[in-house]
């Protein structure tokens, strides 16, 4: 898994092919980075200014250094704001699609969510001072702020800190296995040798579309994917609420039409849910559905 981790880090390019970034590939075609590093890229005043369909031209340098691809900007959303009460969630965050598949050799990693970071051991690739071959740091993983967003640091004074170069690169958990988040920005003062992640948690709240390229590993809480277009919802629960939910079907009804075709209930994991004409309730402790639904199923849904 750690080979795939490093196989999956991106430089990101500006317009005179300097490195103002780092990324990483979590689908066939999907890059993380971080907003900020995309307004760089293409030398915006503003954050607000970034436009989906952007260009950007990234690089794979830990498995084809000297070659660079093509991507256009798909989403992004940025709130670094600390003057909110309560505070906001920190958000800095953007999505990058390939006009192509990666080149060979190349390997989407997958984001684990969690709720225990305290003293885990991380490893980090960056660019710092643009340097074309990357460099490696490492520390501890220590908790959740206000903001949401997760503090990290060196355990010595020893190696390269996390600085500007690293936005933007995966967190690798040693504990885990698996990423866990997102570098946005250092400690502001430069002796503590600090900076700060936004988790997987707050990236699949952001662009809940991670979950359906099958970027997620791990996630505990409900998430809705809404297409408003099509009056569609992708709906994403873990075991425990699945249970539950087919429990529910079960008491109303004893085969579920899908396609027009009957289908018996059983253990399985399911996709779509058509929200035209049904709600649903959830609290800690209650779960119900109320209305009309329609479920699209398949065999298998990401573990977790």
């Amino acid at each position: 898994m750690f080979r795939q981790f490093e196989s999956s880090v991106v430089q990101i390019f500006d317009s005179s092919n300097e490195i103002v970034g780092t990324g990483f590939l979590v689908s066939e075609k999907h890059i993380l980075t971080c907003a900020h590093v995309v307004q760089t890229a293409l030398s915006l005043e503003q954050i607000s200014e970034i436009q989906v369909g952007a260009n950007l031209q990234v690089g794979f340098p830990r498995v084809a250094p000297g070659k660079t691809c093509n991507t256009q900007v798909i989403f992004w959303q940025y709130d670094r704001s600390s003057t909110n009460l309560p505070p906001a969630d920190k958000q800095d965050i953007a999505v990058l699609e390939l006009e192509n598949i990666a080149p060979d050799g190349v390997k989407p990693v997958k984001l684990a969510t969690t709720q225990d970071w305290w003293e885990h051991s991380f490893r980090v690739f960056g660019f710092p001072g643009r340097v074309p071959n990357g460099r490696w740091a490492r520390g501890e993983l220590l908790s959740i702020l206000g903001d949401r967003s997760v503090q990290i640091e060196s355990i010595n004074n020893q190696g390269y800190p996390i600085v500007e170069g690293f936005s933007g690169a995966p967190i690798w958990d040693d504990t885990l296995k698996s990423v866990v988040g997102i570098v946005i920005e250092r400690e502001i003062d430069p002796d503590v040798r600090a900076a700060f992640i936004i988790p997987t948690s707050s990236l699949v709240e952001a662009y809940p579309q991670l979950i359906t390229l099958g970027a997620v590993t791990q996630y505990p809480k409900m998430y809705v994917d809404i297409d408003k277009d099509s009056s569609k919802a992708t709906v994403y629960l873990p075991n425990s609420y699945l249970d539950r939910l087919i429990q529910e079907i079960l008491h109303n009804h004893e085969n579920l039409a899908i396609n027009g075709e009957a289908l018996p209930i059983k253990r399985t994991w399911y996709q779509e849910v058509d929200l035209a004409n049904m709600s649903l309730v959830m609290t800690e402790n209650q779960f119900k559905i109320n209305g009309s639904w329609n479920f699209r199923f398949r065999e298998k849904f990401p573990p977790l």
